[in-house]
């Protein structure tokens, strides 16, 4: 036998040899064979290509080391040849496994710790692995915001809150259309809402010892504006004891209509936007207060109401005895 490129391993048979080679290149394995008379055969000759192993190592990040569960973790491989694949003993995610750099995202499973393994073939020659164990702390998970999600413009003391979590801060944020009038870092705040249209309140909560963000969490509000209401129709100054007087304000459809008087009696159409009232002697107030189909109340208007006394004639004589033709 002769071995171009590599070392027989000693002691082997005589028809069957093993082969350690040496760096990647071109080899030979040349075998001659001689029988029992002393007599040589052809050489037989198997051309042998010797080709690079592959290596794996991580150069970051470093192992033990320990990020959130929301983290974006960079890794950085090193293999100079071979195929690469990146596994997790978790149930995270690479954003490109076939590269020696590349992203993970941990995921739910990941918590407390996972291993992270880039594996480098070139084949026939064995795998190569490099792997890091990392220490993954859990996001916090923020509830749902309970609140109002329909409120009417000039609402104030509406209470938002979500889960309390023990060692967890709170950051609140809120629409240009409301104020947070209280409630800084806890897991609760108030809020005022002064402008109609489309509103959000948000929350971001933090775990003040892993200092991991939790996702931000939403809640859209709808703020509602207020009625307007028309001036009151009908007549400010009545006769003493008048019935059946009509008032009026402009109809909205879908508002209810609250009427009230200092002194008369309304008679019909309580809840519309038109009433009928019976008059006393007293001077007299009306007042209707409009509640929208959202809920929403609009200022009160009043109409002062005058009383006229109805008048009284009285018939008087000078004398009590008259002569035909006098007057």
């Amino acid at each position: 036998w002769t071995i171009i490129g590599g070392t027989q391993v000693p002691l082997d048979s005589l028809n069957n040899i093993t082969v350690n080679w040496g760096a990647a290149g071109l080899g030979k394995v040349i075998v001659y064979e001689t029988n029992s008379f002393g007599c040589s055969g052809s050489a037989d000759t198997i051309n042998v290509t010797k080709i690079v192993a592959p290596t794996a190592s991580i150069s970051s990040p470093s192992n033990n080391s320990t990020y959130c569960q929301a983290s974006l973790i960079t890794f950085h491989g090193i293999a100079p040849i071979g195929n690469i694949s990146w596994t997790t003993s978790g149930n995270g995610a690479f954003t490109n496994p076939h590269d020696t750099l590349t992203n993970y995202i941990p995921g739910p499973l990941d918590t407390p710790s996972v291993t992270l393994t880039m594996t480098i073939s070139n084949s026939p020659c064995p795998n190569a692995t490099a792997s890091v164990t990392l220490h993954i702390n859990p996001t916090p998970a923020t509830s749902f915001i309970t609140g109002l999600i329909s409120v009417c413009v000039g609402t104030t003391g509406v209470v938002d809150s979500v889960l309390h979590h023990n060692g967890s801060t709170y950051q609140w944020f809120i629409s240009s259309n409301g104020t947070i009038t209280s409630g800084g870092n806890s897991n609760y705040i108030h809020t005022s809402w002064n402008t109609a249209g489309a509103g959000w309140i948000k929350v971001i909560e933090t775990d003040t010892n892993t200092h991991c963000v939790g996702d931000t969490v939403v809640l859209n509000v709808t703020v509602n504006p207020l009625p307007v209401t028309s001036t009151i129709n009908g007549p400010d100054t009545v006769c003493e004891n008048s019935t059946g007087i009509n008032y009026f304000v402009t109809n909205t459809v879908g508002s209810t209509y609250t009427w009230t008087s200092s002194g008369a009696t309304i008679a019909n159409g309580q809840g519309s936007n038109s009433i009928t009232v019976n008059f006393t002697a007293n001077v007299d107030t009306i007042t209707v207060q409009e509640t929208n189909s959202n809920g929403c109340i609009g200022t009160p208007m009043t109409l002062i109401v005058h009383i006229s006394l109805t008048p009284i004639a009285i018939a008087t004589t000078v004398n009590s005895s008259l002569c035909q033709g006098q007057s």
